[in-house]
C-alpha cells in the first residue's frame, strides 16, 4: 500500500506537529516549568473557516 499525495502531506504534517510538541516539552521540562493538565483551545467562528478543516 502506498499513501496518496494528500496523505504524504497529511504524514508530513503530523511528524512536524509531533516534533514540536516534543521540542516544547523537552523546552518546558529543562526549564522546570512542566506543568501536566488538560489545556481547550478555543478559536472564535469568523477566524475557524480558515484555519481548521470543514466539518465532515
Amino acid at each position: 500500500m502506498e499513501l496518496s499525495e494528500s496523505g504524504k502531506l497529511l504524514l508530513e504534517g503530523a511528524h512536524r506537529l509531533l516534533d514540536e510538541r516534543e521540542n516544547t516539552v523537552s523546552t518546558f521540562r529543562m526549564r522546570g516549568e512542566l506543568m501536566v493538565g488538560n489545556m481547550t483551545f478555543n478559536i472564535i467562528p469568523t477566524i475557524a473557516p480558515h484555519l481548521l478543516p470543514p466539518p465532515a
